[in-house]
């Protein structure tokens, strides 16, 4: 994702959808930490995708792995009404 992008976590009938995160990763017996500004959201291993339903709002996503290597990106995320 780029810093401008966002997501919609609402549907047509303004339900909460989650929001599927993914990351490909170098190793495949690699270990990944998933966080929401700070706050850790959970783990994934093998295959790395994470469904959250985060609240409307402005977040740092950051993934670590277990040597370390760290990425982080801006995201937004809208309610559908919002757009």
């Amino acid at each position: 994702m780029r810093q401008n992008d966002f997501l919609n976590v609402t549907n047509f009938y303004e339900n909460v959808n989650e929001v599927i995160f993914k990351l490909a990763h170098h190793s495949l017996e690699g270990t990944v930490y998933w966080y929401l500004d700070s706050k850790y959201i959970g783990k994934t291993e093998t295959f790395h995708e994470l469904a959250v339903s985060p609240k409307p709002g402005k977040y740092l996503l950051t993934a670590v792995d277990k040597s370390g290597n760290e990425l982080r990106e801006q995201i937004e995320v809208k309610s559908a009404s919002q757009n």
